[in-house]
């Protein structure tokens, strides 16, 4: 007669939280939101608190299952319908996280936009405003002064041909460049 072997209880294996963590392949920080939930269950031990690995394991790993079929009957939210509509508090939330990512896009954006202008100056490619506008108006003014100095170099030329004297002839001269000038500033 043969007789049977009596089975092997697996020996009860108690892990922390993060050992728990690392054999399943999940972060530990799932593994605290299980055990607030209620999903699994620790044991004290002094100060520590553990998770006995083969039962727990069981229980843990049913959990995703159960949360996809309720994704899928609730429509992939996870979140509870009336009548197969969203709720006005979903349709807020909604609202609030369309804005929400709109705002970051955005910011996303600006900060693209700044980085390619930084390159650009490093580049050599932009010159800061102050020195631009600095240039040009140095050129305005030496464009100003050689204007101006247009009566005295010509003035001798057209008072030649002229009744009038040179003196006479510049200060018309001047006068119509002068309100010429103006205009163009204006």
């Amino acid at each position: 007669m043969v007789k049977a072997k009596p089975k092997k209880h697996k020996k009860q294996l108690l892990l922390s939280k993060s050992e728990f963590a690392r054999k399943l392949e999940i972060s530990p920080a799932a593994v605290t939101r299980a055990l607030k939930s209620g999903r699994i269950k620790s044991q004290k031990k002094g100060t520590r608190e553990f998770i006995e690995l083969y039962s727990q394991k069981a229980a843990f790993r049913d959990a995703p299952a159960r949360k996809s079929a309720m994704k899928r009957a609730n429509g992939s939210t996870g979140k509870q319908k009336i009548n197969g509509k969203k709720t006005a508090a979903d349709e807020a939330d909604d609202s609030a996280n369309n804005e929400f990512y709109q705002r970051r896009a955005q910011l996303e954006l600006i900060k693209i936009e700044r980085a390619k202008l930084e390159l650009a100056e490093k580049q050599g490619l932009m010159v800061p405003y102050s020195e631009v506008k600095k240039e040009w108006l140095g050129v305005a003014e030496n464009l100003k002064k050689n204007i101006l100095a247009i009566p005295s170099r010509i003035g001798a030329l057209v008072g030649a041909h002229s009744k009038k004297g040179r003196h006479e002839c510049e200060q018309i001269i001047l006068k119509e460049l002068k309100r010429s000038l103006q205009t163009i500033g204006e």
